[in-house]
């Protein structure tokens, strides 16, 4: 991410100098990040994350939530939705849903 900042312009310094790297990333709050401690903190083992790019999962494996159930195609290189969860629901469309994700 601090990459991604920085090709955008934002000076950080020489992000391949460790300390600078790590100024740099402690300097950053995203919605993600602060979203991913919250989970942390309140103890959230799976959640189900609606989201449109990568950044907060991302966020909450750092944090050390891996096991989430998500609606983001993560094998997709351009951040696409998994399908399932583009058609309208109803009672059906749910229940189909409900044995992929037991728990």
């Amino acid at each position: 991410f601090i990459h991604k900042l920085a090709s955008m312009g934002i000076l950080f310094g020489d992000l391949e100098d460790p300390a600078t790297k790590e100024r740099a990333l402690a300097s950053i709050v995203t919605a993600g990040f602060t979203t991913a401690k919250l989970l942390k903190q309140k103890g959230v083992k799976r959640p189900f994350v609606m989201t449109s790019t990568a950044g907060l999962l991302e966020e909450l494996r750092e944090v050390g939530i891996t096991d989430f159930i998500t609606t983001l195609d993560e094998s997709s290189k351009d951040e696409k939705q998994k399908k399932e969860y583009l058609a309208p629901f109803d009672k059906e469309a749910i229940d189909a849903l409900l044995p992929a994700h037991k728990d």
